[in-house]
Order: structure tokens, then sequence, then C-alpha cells
């Protein structure tokens, strides 16, 4: 469960939104279903606590995804939305998946496995 681990399923997901990180190959990705933006609207009050953050000497961090930096500081976070709306799980994943003969969505239902089959 270490970050190098994790990190080619992060990049598989992402589609990110944003110039200025999607020239950075290493630390996102531009071809998932999972889009991530950084938010439209800044909070003026959020301006001024990153500001009284620096001023007492926590660190900035402008890309939480560059996992060969330290994480502990202070920064925008992005989010997945796009083009200002979230992207919950049914709209980046089921409605891509939902024609398939194989996939049935059952609601209101709690599962108690989930068996998977190895195909051929």
């Amino acid at each position: 469960w270490g970050s190098e681990a994790m990190l080619a399923s992060f990049l598989a997901v992402e589609a990110q939104r944003d110039a200025a990180f999607r020239t950075d190959a290493l630390h996102h990705g531009s071809g998932g279903a999972v889009p991530a933006e950084t938010p439209r609207y800044a909070n003026p009050l959020s301006e001024r606590f990153l500001e009284a953050a620096a001023q007492a000497g926590h660190p900035s961090n402008a890309d939480f995804n560059d996992w060969s930096r330290p994480q502990a500081g202070v920064g925008r976070f992005q989010l997945t939305t796009r083009r200002g709306r979230r992207a919950h799980s049914a709209a980046t994943h089921l409605r891509r998946a939902a024609r398939r003969p194989n996939l049935h969505v059952r609601c209101g239902c709690a599962a108690t496995r989930l068996l998977l089959e190895a195909e051929g």
C-alpha cells in the first residue's frame, strides 16, 4: 500500500483537466474516467488561511500528487469534478459499463460477497 505501488492505479483512472498539471505525466493521468480539476472558485478566506499558514512557518505544497516530495504542508486540493460538478462513481464508471451484458445493477441491496471469474 505504498505510494509507489498505488501511483500507477491513480494515473490510470485520472483525467487531469488543468493544463498546468497535465504536463506532469509522472504524477497526473490524462486518459482515465475520473476528472480532476482545481476548484473554479477560491474563497478569499482560503487565501488568508494559506497566507497565515506560511507566516506560521508551515511549508507550501502546490501539488499533493507529487509523492517524491514531502507531503506535509498547506495548499489547494483538486476535486473530482467536471466543469464544476461532482463526478460521482455512477457518472465516471457505471454509465460507461451499463450496456455490458454481464453487468446487473441492483439498487437497495447489500452485497455479502463478490465473485470474480477469469475469462477464457
